[in-house]
Protein backbone atom coordinates (compact mmCIF):
# COMPACT_ATOMS: atom_id res chain seq x y z
CA UNK A 1 0.00 0.00 0.00
CA UNK A 2 1.05 3.87 -0.44
CA UNK A 3 2.78 5.07 2.58
CA UNK A 4 -0.42 7.05 4.24
CA UNK A 5 -3.31 5.92 2.63
CA UNK A 6 -6.30 4.61 4.50
CA UNK A 7 -8.39 1.52 3.07
CA UNK A 8 -11.79 0.72 4.07
CA UNK A 9 -14.50 -1.56 3.30
CA UNK A 10 -17.88 0.03 3.85
CA UNK A 11 -21.25 -2.20 3.82
CA UNK A 12 -24.63 -0.58 2.56
CA UNK A 13 -26.82 -2.12 4.57
CA UNK A 14 -30.58 -1.42 5.75
CA UNK A 15 -33.14 -3.36 7.87
CA UNK A 16 -35.69 -2.00 5.31
CA UNK A 17 -35.17 -3.95 2.12
CA UNK A 18 -37.63 -3.80 -0.57
CA UNK A 19 -37.81 -6.87 -1.69
CA UNK A 20 -36.68 -8.46 1.64
CA UNK A 21 -36.88 -7.05 4.30
CA UNK A 22 -34.80 -7.63 7.54
CA UNK A 23 -32.47 -10.09 5.64
CA UNK A 24 -29.29 -9.10 6.69
CA UNK A 25 -30.33 -10.39 10.09
CA UNK A 26 -31.31 -13.38 8.06
CA UNK A 27 -30.23 -16.47 9.65
CA UNK A 28 -27.80 -18.85 8.36
CA UNK A 29 -26.04 -21.66 10.22
CA UNK A 30 -26.66 -19.80 13.63
CA UNK A 31 -25.22 -16.67 12.63
CA UNK A 32 -26.74 -13.54 10.52
CA UNK A 33 -25.97 -12.59 6.79
CA UNK A 34 -24.59 -9.56 7.86
CA UNK A 35 -22.40 -11.38 10.69
CA UNK A 36 -20.76 -13.77 7.86
CA UNK A 37 -19.90 -10.88 5.33
CA UNK A 38 -17.90 -9.21 8.97
CA UNK A 39 -16.66 -12.86 9.36
CA UNK A 40 -14.73 -12.38 5.71
CA UNK A 41 -13.70 -8.95 5.94
CA UNK A 42 -12.19 -9.93 8.97
CA UNK A 43 -9.81 -12.04 6.95
CA UNK A 44 -8.67 -9.75 4.49
CA UNK A 45 -4.89 -8.14 5.06
CA UNK A 46 -5.85 -4.61 3.13
CA UNK A 47 -8.43 -3.15 5.05
CA UNK A 48 -7.99 -0.36 7.78
CA UNK A 49 -11.47 -0.30 8.57
CA UNK A 50 -14.58 -1.97 8.39
CA UNK A 51 -18.22 0.39 8.77
CA UNK A 52 -21.45 -0.71 8.07
CA UNK A 53 -23.28 2.36 6.44
CA UNK A 54 -27.19 2.78 6.64
CA UNK A 55 -29.49 5.12 6.86
CA UNK A 56 -31.01 7.75 9.42
CA UNK A 57 -33.84 5.51 9.33
CA UNK A 58 -35.39 4.88 12.70
CA UNK A 59 -35.57 1.09 12.21
CA UNK A 60 -32.31 1.16 10.95
CA UNK A 61 -30.63 1.93 14.43
CA UNK A 62 -30.36 -1.81 15.23
CA UNK A 63 -27.62 -2.00 12.35
CA UNK A 64 -25.28 0.91 14.66
CA UNK A 65 -25.98 -1.61 17.62
CA UNK A 66 -24.71 -4.91 15.70
CA UNK A 67 -21.79 -2.78 14.15
CA UNK A 68 -20.65 -1.76 17.79
CA UNK A 69 -21.17 -5.50 19.35
CA UNK A 70 -18.87 -6.58 16.51
CA UNK A 71 -16.19 -4.11 16.71
CA UNK A 72 -16.74 -2.48 13.85
CA UNK A 73 -17.60 1.49 12.74
CA UNK A 74 -21.00 2.76 11.33
CA UNK A 75 -22.15 5.06 9.84
CA UNK A 76 -25.87 6.36 9.23
CA UNK A 77 -26.86 8.37 6.05
CA UNK A 78 -29.13 9.75 2.86
CA UNK A 79 -31.48 6.49 2.75
CA UNK A 80 -31.83 6.44 -0.85
CA UNK A 81 -28.58 8.64 -2.48
CA UNK A 82 -26.64 5.29 -1.25
CA UNK A 83 -23.74 6.99 -3.36
CA UNK A 84 -23.94 10.18 -1.29
CA UNK A 85 -23.27 7.59 1.69
CA UNK A 86 -20.42 5.99 0.74
CA UNK A 87 -18.89 9.29 -0.26
CA UNK A 88 -20.05 10.59 3.26
CA UNK A 89 -18.42 7.61 5.25
CA UNK A 90 -15.28 7.62 3.40
CA UNK A 91 -14.38 11.56 4.54
CA UNK A 92 -15.57 10.74 7.90
CA UNK A 93 -13.38 7.81 8.20
CA UNK A 94 -10.93 9.62 5.91
CA UNK A 95 -10.74 6.96 3.55
CA UNK A 96 -8.86 7.33 0.51
CA UNK A 97 -9.41 3.89 -1.14
CA UNK A 98 -13.45 2.28 -0.31
CA UNK A 99 -14.08 -1.43 -0.74
CA UNK A 100 -17.90 -1.25 -1.50
CA UNK A 101 -19.63 -4.18 0.00
CA UNK A 102 -22.88 -5.07 -0.76
CA UNK A 103 -25.16 -6.40 2.37
CA UNK A 104 -26.69 -9.07 0.42
CA UNK A 105 -23.71 -11.08 -0.38
CA UNK A 106 -22.75 -13.75 2.03
CA UNK A 107 -19.85 -15.11 -0.15
CA UNK A 108 -17.60 -12.39 -0.56
CA UNK A 109 -14.06 -13.58 -0.44
CA UNK A 110 -11.05 -12.15 1.36
CA UNK A 111 -8.42 -13.09 -1.53
CA UNK A 112 -10.22 -11.63 -4.23
CA UNK A 113 -11.23 -8.74 -2.12
CA UNK A 114 -7.29 -7.80 -1.17
CA UNK A 115 -6.70 -8.53 -4.99
CA UNK A 116 -8.93 -5.81 -5.79
CA UNK A 117 -6.99 -3.12 -3.37
CA UNK A 118 -3.56 -4.49 -4.20
CA UNK A 119 -3.98 -4.52 -8.19
CA UNK A 120 -5.83 -1.10 -7.59
CA UNK A 121 -2.85 0.80 -5.89
CA UNK A 122 -0.29 -0.98 -8.03
CA UNK A 123 -2.09 0.20 -11.43
CA UNK A 124 -2.85 3.54 -9.41
CA UNK A 125 -6.27 3.30 -11.16
CA UNK A 126 -9.60 4.49 -9.72
CA UNK A 127 -11.79 1.23 -10.16
CA UNK A 128 -11.47 -2.36 -9.85
CA UNK A 129 -13.76 -5.08 -10.17
CA UNK A 130 -13.53 -9.02 -10.74
CA UNK A 131 -13.40 -8.84 -14.54
CA UNK A 132 -17.41 -9.09 -15.59
CA UNK A 133 -16.46 -11.11 -18.49
CA UNK A 134 -15.14 -13.90 -17.02
CA UNK A 135 -18.55 -15.46 -14.33
CA UNK A 136 -16.55 -16.61 -11.36
CA UNK A 137 -17.87 -17.20 -7.98
CA UNK A 138 -17.53 -13.93 -6.48
CA UNK A 139 -19.98 -11.49 -5.50
CA UNK A 140 -20.62 -7.82 -3.75
CA UNK A 141 -17.16 -6.85 -3.62
CA UNK A 142 -15.68 -3.41 -5.32
CA UNK A 143 -12.83 -1.00 -5.13
CA UNK A 144 -12.58 2.77 -5.88
CA UNK A 145 -11.15 6.00 -4.83
CA UNK A 146 -12.68 8.07 -2.93
CA UNK A 147 -11.24 10.76 -5.83
CA UNK A 148 -13.29 8.90 -8.54
CA UNK A 149 -16.79 8.66 -6.46
CA UNK A 150 -16.55 12.68 -5.70
CA UNK A 151 -15.58 12.66 -9.54
CA UNK A 152 -18.44 10.55 -10.41
CA UNK A 153 -20.69 12.55 -8.58
CA UNK A 154 -20.01 15.59 -10.08
CA UNK A 155 -20.97 13.92 -13.82
CA UNK A 156 -23.40 11.56 -13.39
CA UNK A 157 -27.40 12.37 -12.71
CA UNK A 158 -29.54 12.35 -10.17
CA UNK A 159 -31.26 8.86 -11.08
CA UNK A 160 -29.55 5.40 -10.96
CA UNK A 161 -26.40 6.89 -10.05
CA UNK A 162 -27.32 8.08 -7.14
CA UNK A 163 -28.58 4.76 -5.73
CA UNK A 164 -26.06 2.88 -7.50
CA UNK A 165 -22.59 3.83 -6.31
CA UNK A 166 -20.58 2.86 -9.24
CA UNK A 167 -22.81 3.04 -11.41
CA UNK A 168 -21.63 6.00 -13.53
CA UNK A 169 -18.27 4.74 -13.40
CA UNK A 170 -18.93 1.40 -15.09
CA UNK A 171 -21.36 2.50 -17.64
CA UNK A 172 -18.09 5.43 -18.82
CA UNK A 173 -15.21 3.49 -18.27
CA UNK A 174 -13.30 5.40 -20.55
CA UNK A 175 -13.43 8.49 -18.35
CA UNK A 176 -11.46 6.66 -15.77
CA UNK A 177 -8.55 3.96 -15.31
CA UNK A 178 -10.79 1.01 -14.65
CA UNK A 179 -9.13 -2.39 -14.17
CA UNK A 180 -10.79 -5.90 -13.92
CA UNK A 181 -8.62 -8.44 -12.07
CA UNK A 182 -8.82 -11.74 -13.50
CA UNK A 183 -10.51 -14.77 -11.50
CA UNK A 184 -8.79 -17.59 -10.06
CA UNK A 185 -10.14 -20.43 -12.94
CA UNK A 186 -10.87 -22.58 -9.87
CA UNK A 187 -13.67 -20.34 -8.88
CA UNK A 188 -15.18 -19.94 -12.87
CA UNK A 189 -19.11 -20.74 -13.13
CA UNK A 190 -22.14 -18.71 -13.28
CA UNK A 191 -24.46 -18.84 -10.33
CA UNK A 192 -26.89 -16.69 -8.29
CA UNK A 193 -24.80 -15.61 -5.78
CA UNK A 194 -26.77 -12.74 -3.44
CA UNK A 195 -29.93 -12.66 -1.47
CA UNK A 196 -32.84 -10.33 -2.70
CA UNK A 197 -35.47 -13.52 -2.33
CA UNK A 198 -36.63 -16.42 -0.31
CA UNK A 199 -35.42 -18.46 -2.97
CA UNK A 200 -31.66 -16.97 -2.89
CA UNK A 201 -31.81 -17.48 1.43
CA UNK A 202 -32.80 -21.41 0.92
CA UNK A 203 -30.00 -21.77 -1.64
CA UNK A 204 -27.38 -20.12 0.74
CA UNK A 205 -28.33 -21.76 3.58
CA UNK A 206 -27.99 -25.12 1.95
CA UNK A 207 -24.06 -24.38 0.89
CA UNK A 208 -23.66 -22.99 4.00
CA UNK A 209 -24.89 -26.24 5.53
CA UNK A 210 -22.27 -27.95 3.69
CA UNK A 211 -19.24 -26.08 4.05
CA UNK A 212 -19.20 -23.62 6.78
CA UNK A 213 -17.52 -24.19 9.86
CA UNK A 214 -18.13 -21.87 12.86
CA UNK A 215 -14.86 -20.00 13.51
CA UNK A 216 -13.70 -20.49 9.90
CA UNK A 217 -14.94 -18.78 6.19
CA UNK A 218 -14.71 -21.16 2.82
CA UNK A 219 -13.47 -19.93 0.07
CA UNK A 220 -14.93 -19.07 -3.79
CA UNK A 221 -12.70 -21.67 -5.10
CA UNK A 222 -14.17 -24.33 -2.39
CA UNK A 223 -17.77 -22.27 -3.09
CA UNK A 224 -17.66 -23.10 -6.93
CA UNK A 225 -16.34 -26.51 -6.63
CA UNK A 226 -19.36 -27.80 -4.55
CA UNK A 227 -21.55 -26.04 -6.91
CA UNK A 228 -19.94 -28.03 -9.65
CA UNK A 229 -20.16 -31.20 -8.20
CA UNK A 230 -23.68 -30.49 -7.00
CA UNK A 231 -25.50 -28.20 -9.36
CA UNK A 232 -28.95 -29.19 -8.13
CA UNK A 233 -28.20 -26.58 -5.46
CA UNK A 234 -28.16 -24.02 -7.67
CA UNK A 235 -31.51 -24.49 -9.06
CA UNK A 236 -33.22 -23.62 -5.79
CA UNK A 237 -32.77 -19.53 -6.85
CA UNK A 238 -31.85 -19.86 -10.50
CA UNK A 239 -35.24 -18.81 -11.40
CA UNK A 240 -34.73 -15.91 -9.81
CA UNK A 241 -34.90 -13.03 -12.30
CA UNK A 242 -31.72 -10.52 -11.27
CA UNK A 243 -33.08 -6.88 -10.90
CA UNK A 244 -31.76 -4.48 -13.56
CA UNK A 245 -30.23 -1.29 -11.89
CA UNK A 246 -32.37 1.23 -13.32
CA UNK A 247 -35.87 -0.29 -12.09
CA UNK A 248 -37.69 0.10 -9.46
CA UNK A 249 -39.12 -2.02 -6.63
CA UNK A 250 -42.61 -1.10 -6.16
CA UNK A 251 -44.43 -2.33 -3.27
CA UNK A 252 -47.29 -3.87 -3.56
CA UNK A 253 -50.02 -4.87 -0.50
CA UNK A 254 -51.76 -8.64 -0.32
CA UNK A 255 -54.98 -8.59 1.59
CA UNK A 256 -55.68 -11.87 3.06
CA UNK A 257 -59.01 -13.02 5.29
CA UNK A 258 -58.71 -16.61 4.95
CA UNK A 259 -55.77 -19.57 5.05
CA UNK A 260 -57.05 -20.39 1.56
CA UNK A 261 -56.59 -16.74 0.99
CA UNK A 262 -52.70 -16.85 2.39
CA UNK A 263 -52.09 -20.24 0.66
CA UNK A 264 -52.63 -18.18 -2.67
CA UNK A 265 -51.24 -15.43 -2.04
CA UNK A 266 -48.08 -16.27 -0.60
CA UNK A 267 -47.38 -18.19 -3.96
CA UNK A 268 -48.59 -14.69 -5.82
CA UNK A 269 -46.19 -13.00 -3.44
CA UNK A 270 -43.14 -15.30 -3.95
CA UNK A 271 -44.00 -14.71 -8.39
CA UNK A 272 -44.02 -11.05 -7.47
CA UNK A 273 -41.13 -11.04 -5.79
CA UNK A 274 -38.35 -13.36 -7.82
CA UNK A 275 -39.47 -12.48 -11.19
CA UNK A 276 -41.08 -9.16 -10.72
CA UNK A 277 -38.89 -7.54 -8.08
CA UNK A 278 -41.26 -5.94 -6.25
CA UNK A 279 -41.48 -5.60 -2.43
CA UNK A 280 -44.78 -7.53 -0.47
CA UNK A 281 -46.47 -6.78 2.39
CA UNK A 282 -49.74 -8.90 3.50
CA UNK A 283 -52.48 -6.76 5.08
CA UNK A 284 -55.66 -8.45 6.97
CA UNK A 285 -57.64 -9.36 9.91
CA UNK A 286 -55.12 -11.61 10.85
CA UNK A 287 -53.58 -12.83 14.34
CA UNK A 288 -49.69 -11.75 15.78
CA UNK A 289 -48.70 -15.58 14.99
CA UNK A 290 -49.90 -15.31 11.47
CA UNK A 291 -47.81 -12.38 11.41
CA UNK A 292 -44.84 -13.77 12.52
CA UNK A 293 -45.38 -16.22 10.26
CA UNK A 294 -45.26 -13.84 7.47
CA UNK A 295 -41.92 -12.23 8.78
CA UNK A 296 -40.36 -15.92 8.55
CA UNK A 297 -40.84 -15.71 5.14
CA UNK A 298 -39.33 -12.79 4.56
CA UNK A 299 -42.24 -10.40 4.05
CA UNK A 300 -43.58 -7.57 6.07
CA UNK A 301 -47.66 -8.05 7.64
CA UNK A 302 -49.73 -5.24 9.18
CA UNK A 303 -53.12 -6.37 10.59
CA UNK A 304 -56.16 -4.51 8.76
CA UNK A 305 -59.48 -5.31 9.65
CA UNK A 306 -61.27 -3.85 6.74
CA UNK A 307 -60.54 -2.22 3.18
CA UNK A 308 -63.91 -0.48 4.04
CA UNK A 309 -61.84 1.55 7.05
CA UNK A 310 -60.73 4.41 5.20
CA UNK A 311 -58.31 5.83 7.95
CA UNK A 312 -56.86 2.09 8.66
CA UNK A 313 -56.20 1.60 4.83
CA UNK A 314 -54.68 5.36 4.61
CA UNK A 315 -52.38 4.47 7.44
CA UNK A 316 -51.29 0.80 5.85
CA UNK A 317 -50.70 2.50 2.46
CA UNK A 318 -48.22 4.85 4.51
CA UNK A 319 -46.61 2.35 6.54
CA UNK A 320 -45.88 0.32 3.63
CA UNK A 321 -45.27 3.00 0.73
CA UNK A 322 -47.99 0.62 -0.63
CA UNK A 323 -48.07 1.41 -4.99
CA UNK A 324 -50.87 -1.24 -5.15
CA UNK A 325 -52.84 -3.59 -3.48
CA UNK A 326 -54.78 -6.88 -4.43
CA UNK A 327 -57.54 -8.56 -2.82
CA UNK A 328 -59.39 -11.73 -3.59
CA UNK A 329 -62.51 -10.96 -5.69
CA UNK A 330 -65.24 -11.71 -3.19
CA UNK A 331 -63.65 -8.69 -1.47
CA UNK A 332 -63.46 -6.29 -3.90
CA UNK A 333 -66.89 -7.02 -5.11
CA UNK A 334 -68.51 -6.46 -1.80
CA UNK A 335 -66.66 -3.21 -0.96
CA UNK A 336 -69.06 0.13 -1.59
CA UNK A 337 -65.65 1.83 -2.15
CA UNK A 338 -64.58 3.02 -5.80
CA UNK A 339 -61.98 5.85 -5.21
CA UNK A 340 -59.49 3.81 -4.48
CA UNK A 341 -56.07 5.42 -3.46
CA UNK A 342 -53.76 3.65 -5.29
CA UNK A 343 -54.50 0.82 -7.76
CA UNK A 344 -56.98 -2.30 -6.20
CA UNK A 345 -56.50 -5.03 -8.45
CA UNK A 346 -58.25 -8.59 -7.95
CA UNK A 347 -56.11 -11.86 -7.29
CA UNK A 348 -56.99 -12.98 -10.78
CA UNK A 349 -55.04 -10.48 -12.34
CA UNK A 350 -51.77 -12.01 -12.85
CA UNK A 351 -48.43 -10.66 -11.59
CA UNK A 352 -47.14 -9.34 -15.06
CA UNK A 353 -50.26 -7.16 -14.79
CA UNK A 354 -49.87 -6.20 -10.68
CA UNK A 355 -46.08 -5.41 -11.12
CA UNK A 356 -47.32 -2.91 -14.01
CA UNK A 357 -49.96 -1.41 -12.01
CA UNK A 358 -47.85 -0.64 -8.95
CA UNK A 359 -44.89 0.85 -11.12
CA UNK A 360 -47.59 2.76 -12.73
CA UNK A 361 -48.99 4.31 -9.85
Amino acid sequence: MQKGMKIGAVIQARVGSSRFPRKVFADICGRPLLGHILDRLKRCTTLDRIVIATSTQPGDAELLDFAKAEGVESFAGDENDVQKRYIDAAQKFGLDIVVRICGDSPFIDPKMTDRLVTELVAANADYAEPDPEIPGAYEGAEAVTLAALLRARELGDNGPDREHVTWYIRRHEAEFKVIHPKPDPATHGKWRLSIDTRADLDFVRSVFGTLYKPGDVFDAAALAALLREQPVLALLNAHVRQKPADLTSPHVGLYVETDHDISAAVSLARRLNEWHHCGVRFLGPFDESKRVSFAAMGYGAQRLASLADEAALAGAIEHGRLAAIVAPARVLERATRHDWPLPMLSTLATPEQIASAARSH
